[in-house]
């Protein structure tokens, strides 16, 4: 009609404008598929489906068509949203492209900020997409609601000249079975046998020894990861897999009859293996440091009062190259190889302080309270932690 004609013409026109690499029929496809058919859903022994391309399909009427048009879902990703990678693969964009672990906080965000990739949809419409929406940071349960449940399992007098622990996705925290052996001379071996096909492996020696001056721990792991939990942990749905070897040391000393001081730390390397978009990646090296002071018999006889600060384990270097495609500033696209700094800009640090005391009837006390800065290696991400457990043997 002399109404609907200039009004489909217009609306073909603005496509032609949005979509210039789309042909006449795939233009005319988008403003069918996204036609409002809601009104006559219902009657359905007049209509039928027709399958576009991209697995879309689109139910219209004998009598009505496909609908009323609607110009403003015609210009909108219609069905599953992709970018290339480098080999050609098309890579939806329904869920995060890349997942970071929790060593690399906002990293790969920071790094991907001010990029626009070139994504295209089921129907062949190029459209243009902040690149840092490709990525997302694994996050661990809260590290100090977990410290909190662990408080009634915990030894206080095993606690003195003991380091505290420093990496959250430890040789501990793998995915196996953890054979252990108890050599002479303080000298301890675990195993890690997988219990699964997509299993880790792994071997950790560690050394402990009593000294005038403290005692002193050393621990060497090395771990073949199917999951890298610190680095690179996911590309396009795929667990990105790891060889992980750490140093870890640890030193605790009594620096009065009732006061201790704990140190510990780590350094490690991860070699990730990635390929698709990701087109190199570099040996990341990771570093994690704790310090608790503690003192007894404070407020009453076998209490407990400790202040301790945490740097949980963060990528401190490493970088990797993610080779997609980008769009210009007319739109246009062309293939880049972008550099991405794994090491996040702020680590997270936690100083708190926390009491433990006994009670009547075999109960036992904890309260603490810490300030999270920069959590998760997020940086300007901050928290207040407050926490209260009890303990009742009965």
């Amino acid at each position: 009609t002399s109404y609907a004609a200039p009004r489909v013409s217009g609306a073909v026109a603005l496509l032609a404008e949005a979509f210039p690499s789309l042909s006449a029929s795939e233009l005319r496809n988008r403003l069918l598929v996204t036609a409002d058919n809601g009104f006559f859903l219902d009657d359905t022994d007049q209509t039928d489906t027709l399958e576009f391309a991209g697995n879309v399909s689109h139910v219209y009427h004998w009598v009505y068509g496909h609908g009323f048009l609607d110009v403003r879902a015609a210009l909108l990703p219609i069905g599953t949203v992709s970018v290339a990678s480098a080999n050609g693969k098309s890579i939806s964009l329904d869920q995060p492209v890349i997942v970071g672990g929790t060593a690399v906080g906002d990293a790969i965000q920071s790094s991907l900020k001010g990029v626009n990739i070139l994504a295209t949809d089921a129907m062949g419409g190029d459209f243009s997409a902040k690149a840092e929406t490709l990525a997302a940071t694994y996050q661990s349960a809260n590290r100090y609601a977990k410290a909190v449940m662990s408080m009634p399992d915990r030894d206080l007098v095993a606690e003195r000249l003991t380091a505290t622990e420093t990496n959250d996705w430890g040789f501990a925290e793998a995915n196996g079975q953890i054979v252990d052996f108890d050599l002479d001379g303080g000298i301890g071996v675990e195993l890690l046998l997988p219990t699964s096909s997509n299993g880790d492996v792994g071997t950790r020696v560690t050394l402990e020894r009593e000294t005038a001056s403290g005692a002193f721990s050393l621990g060497l792991s090395h771990l073949q990861a199917s999951a890298d939990q610190l680095g690179l942990l996911q590309f396009d749905g795929t667990p990105v897999s790891a060889s992980r070897s750490e140093l870890e040391l640890g030193w605790g000393s009594a620096l009065q009859d009732d006061t201790w001081i704990n140190i510990g730390g780590l350094i490690g390397l991860s070699q990730p293996n990635a390929d698709g978009m990701i087109a190199s990646v570099s040996d990341l090296a990771y570093s994690a440091l704790s310090v608790d002071f503690s003192r007894e018999n404070v407020l009453a006889s076998g209490d407990r009062l400790t202040f301790f600060a945490k740097q949980p384990v963060a990528i401190t270097s490493g970088t990797t190259s993610l080779a997609l495609q980008t769009a210009d500033a007319e739109g246009k696209a062309t293939l880049s190889e972008l550099s991405v700094d794994l090491a996040p800009s702020a680590r997270e640090t936690e100083i708190g302080v926390e009491y433990r005391a006994t009670g009547p009837m075999n109960t036992e006390w904890s309260f603490g309270a810490s300030r999270t800065a920069n959590m998760g290696h997020f940086e300007g991400v901050n928290a207040l932690n407050v926490s209260a457990a009890l303990q009742w043997a009965f």
